[in-house]
């Protein structure tokens, strides 16, 4: 352990300083990519929002149809119309026999 602190420091110490020289042709080639993917993302977020309109219809359908089945429940037809009358129950008293 006490090996892997020394290589350790031995890294830190040498390269504490470094700076590499970065060529100006890396930079123009990640500002191009960087411009590509901007110009990407914007053609899809365009695409996104035609889909978007589609999803918009969906919902609003949706929520059309649970309000327009929620009203039907609450102003639909009266309940003492619809609910089958009493049926009445007969209960036969045992008949008693002479013996």
């Amino acid at each position: 352990m006490k090996e892997d602190q020394s290589i350790e420091n031995l890294f830190q110490e040498t390269f504490e300083h470094f700076e590499s020289d970065v060529r100006p042709e890396a930079w123009q080639n990640i500002q191009s990519r960087v411009d590509a993917a901007a110009a990407g993302s914007s053609a899809a977020s365009s695409a996104a929002s035609g889909t978007s309109l589609g999803t918009i219809a969906t919902i609003s359908a949706v929520v059309l149809i649970a309000a327009s089945a929620v009203a039907y429940g609450l102003l639909g037809e009266d309940e003492t119309t619809t609910t089958p009358p009493a049926v009445a129950t007969i209960v036969e008293e045992p008949t008693q026999s002479t013996a």
